[in-house]
């Protein structure tokens, strides 16, 4: 077995452009810019804090009593 056959069967292993080719990619970019251009979607809408990540938007709605989600 020579170290490019290995490679080829290891799964998972991809080129960068195929990785940049797939549709999970391009929508995970897609969501991130679209977070960048819209700051609404990444600003609480009760006391007005801006976050970096919707993620990080919805932690802050779950935690603050203040700011909870209905």
């Amino acid at each position: 077995d020579d170290a490019g056959s290995r490679k080829a069967r290891r799964k998972g292993a991809r080129c960068l452009a195929c990785v940049a080719r797939d549709p999970r990619t391009i929508e995970s970019l897609r969501r991130a810019e679209a977070n960048r251009t819209d700051a609404a979607r990444t600003t609480c809408a009760t006391c007005g804090e801006a976050f970096g990540s919707r993620s990080k938007l919805f932690r802050h709605l779950d935690a603050s009593e203040a700011c909870k989600r209905e």
